[in-house]
């Protein structure tokens, strides 16, 4: 478990891409010591770790990492609840941030209510139509806004839409594609509990 929770929270830090204004070299230290602490799998390090993603959040709020790093541990923590309120204060800070929509969807399928869920991942994918013409596949600059439309398919159960935009990223190296193509195999549960 702490091994897939670390695995996890790499990939999610490789993922996804901050945003905002220059940022401060303290606020990198501060997430960057909560994100330390957080990997010690002890609760009273995790619980110091919030704080310090709270403290980093106070000084700089739209460091949206801190507010990324803060819902993936509540969650972990088993704070699904909290992880949530935490992603909706994200969403007031950077309203189109695919990033922190994400998670907020995912987080709330998690909770139960896949309904509203649902209408999240479709409100995305009306947005990411919207850019998805205007960026070339190609360039390996735009790897992550595409990773996240994949997911997105995903979740709207849209695969073969997913596996066509898949097969036209060339930059991909064979244990990315493969890894995806998992993702893609994935029953729905073991999807939503893969992502943190």
């Amino acid at each position: 478990m702490k091994t897939k929770f670390s695995i996890i929270l790499i990939l999610s830090l490789i993922i996804f891409s901050c945003s905002g204004s220059p940022i401060d070299k303290r606020i990198i230290e501060l997430n960057n010591y909560g994100v330390k602490l957080d990997l010690t799998f002890q609760k009273d390090s995790m619980l110091k770790a919030i704080k310090i993603f709270d403290k980093a959040i106070e000084i700089k709020p739209d460091y949206y990492l801190s507010y990324i790093n803060k819902a993936n541990l509540q969650n972990y923590m088993g704070d699904l609840k909290g992880a949530i309120n935490t992603l909706k204060n994200a969403k007031k800070v950077f309203p189109t941030s695919f990033e922190v929509k994400f998670k907020l969807a995912i987080y709330t399928e998690k909770s139960g209510d896949s309904i509203k869920a649902q209408y999240l991942y479709k409100e995305m994918g009306k947005e990411y139509e919207k850019v998805i013409d205007t960026l070339n596949v190609t360039k390996k600059e735009n790897y992550k806004f595409f990773k996240g439309y994949i997911f997105n398919l995903i979740l709207l159960k849209q695969n073969s839409k997913a596996d066509s935009i898949l097969t036209r990223i060339k930059y991909l190296d064979e244990p990315e594609i493969e890894l995806m193509k998992r993702f893609m195999n994935m029953d729905r549960s073991s999807f939503i509990n893969s992502i943190n």
